[in-house]
């Protein structure tokens, strides 16, 4: 008994030691690609429509998160198959004899593995769901301030102003055109 329950913990260990792993490179990949994007443009004075559209088009290479949800909608299920069994292993073996302690094993041997399998492929879309989620809210929002800057661009602006001269006792309006 004490075998399996080192096994299981083992196997657990080295589980999360590697989805640890992978979650940092990941971080300092994104860490990398956002200190390159600050630095090519504060290096360069362009204009500010080029400005936006190498913005939208450097966060656009990483604003897709499809692929982020239906590795959660993969993940969450097998994880909760592992989990259930899990339980249902853990819970069966405690004072189990015979085919009782048979059964428990096989669904501790079933869920190890479905553990294993669905608990870094959920940890590692949820991660980078809302990394992808994130580019893709801040490329909207440059395409947002392009188009406010493109209609401040090709406005023409209006103001008319009464103008009163006390000393010369007189009155007008006057108009400033702004463009």
């Amino acid at each position: 008994m004490k075998f399996y329950r080192n096994i299981i913990f083992m196997l657990l260990l080295i589980g999360s030691l590697h989805c640890n792993t992978f979650a940092t490179e990941n971080e300092q990949d994104s860490l990398k690609s956002e200190t390159e994007l600050s630095i090519n443009y504060s290096e360069v004075e362009i204009d500010s429509i080029v400005f936006y559209e190498d913005s939208i088009r450097e966060y656009s290479k990483g604003a897709l998160y499809i692929q982020n949800v239906i590795g959660i909608i993969i993940g969450l299920p097998i994880t909760t198959i592992g989990s259930i069994a899990f339980l249902i292993g853990t819970i069966g073996w405690i004072g189990a004899k015979g085919l009782e302690a048979l059964g428990a094993a096989l669904a501790l041997g079933f869920s190890i593995p479905t553990l294993l399998i669905g608990v870094p492929i959920l940890v590692y879309n949820v991660k980078n769901y809302k990394v992808h989620k994130k580019r893709a809210d801040k490329r909207d929002e440059y395409k947002e301030a392009l188009e406010r800057y493109k209609q401040k661009q090709h406005s023409v602006e209006v103001a008319i102003t009464p103008v009163t001269n006390l000393a010369g006792s007189s009155i007008g309006i006057n108009a400033i055109l702004s463009f």
